[in-house]
């Protein structure tokens, strides 16, 4: 299926959000991951910013969690993805 978007940068994000999160359907998962490289291509930035929800909120929204934010890698990645903002 071709498919062509018009997506502002905010909206991106939100969609990585839930497009992102291990509870995410795998080939879900894999489409938007491409999308956020070509993505990368040309707005770096942008593609940084795009990561699940959990890593915004701190926790994990779901009712039932992949477990991610339970684990000891988790504060490590968040860090990693605030310092990448910088």
């Amino acid at each position: 299926v071709n498919m062509r978007l018009f997506l502002n940068a905010q909206e991106i994000i939100n969609i990585s959000k839930v497009r992102l999160c291990n509870k995410a359907e795998a080939k879900t998962k894999e489409i938007w991951r491409q999308v956020i490289e070509e993505l990368r291509k040309t707005e770096p930035e942008l593609a940084n910013a795009c990561r699940p929800s959990c890593f915004y909120r701190g926790f994990c929204p779901e009712i039932k969690s992949c477990g991610l934010a339970n684990t000891e890698i988790f504060p490590i990645a968040v860090n990693d993805y605030i310092n990448s903002l910088d």
